[in-house]
């Protein structure tokens, strides 16, 4: 019962977070960061849980998209994390910056498609933005990982820093 009020605060508290920054014209994909650590830490199916809850907002309360772009994306950022606990880098959370420095060029890409009419003009204008966002993201998984696995400590919650010795005895 922890584990759910835990993914479902913490996914409302990243989305509002994303979209309070969204209206101020800044794109940094913070519920696509939480997706992955809840898909590592706890697992892929929980990781999915907390992609489809933390897209209802981004789509529909956000920028009122006609098409739900972020279940696919958050989705895809899901099974990332699978594909990148099977890395021999994921034993470092100081690693994690890899995946850090290649969500926010995923999300923006994927939502161009699906929001711009225009996709190569928008795509030039906006190219430079990403990669800044991507360092700032390098640098805030890694954080952030630290920050709720303290948290997850407390509450007795699955450590990221314990996944992928999970993911070795469950093979």
């Amino acid at each position: 019962m922890i584990k759910l009020a835990y993914i479902f605060l913490l996914t409302g508290f990243f989305c509002l977070l994303e979209l309070l920054l969204r209206n101020f014209g800044f794109f940094f994909p913070f519920c696509a960061l939480f997706v992955f650590y809840v898909s590592t830490a706890f697992g892929l199916s929980w990781g999915i849980g907390a992609a489809l809850l933390g897209a209802l907002p981004l789509d529909f309360i956000g920028p009122g998209a006609s098409h739900p772009w972020s279940v696919l994306i958050l989705t895809g950022i899901a099974y990332l994390a699978e594909l990148w606990l099977h890395r021999v880098e994921s034993d470092s959370i100081l690693m994690n910056f890899l995946p850090g420095l290649l969500i926010p060029p995923l999300v923006w890409l994927f939502s161009l498609i699906f929001f711009a009419r225009h996709f190569f003009v928008v795509l030039v204008d906006q190219f430079p933005v990403i990669f800044p966002v991507s360092a700032l993201s390098a640098i805030c998984l890694p954080g952030m990982i630290f920050l709720l696995d303290s948290l997850n400590e407390k509450l007795s919650l699955p450590l990221f820093v314990n996944a992928k010795l999970k993911q070795k005895l469950r093979f």
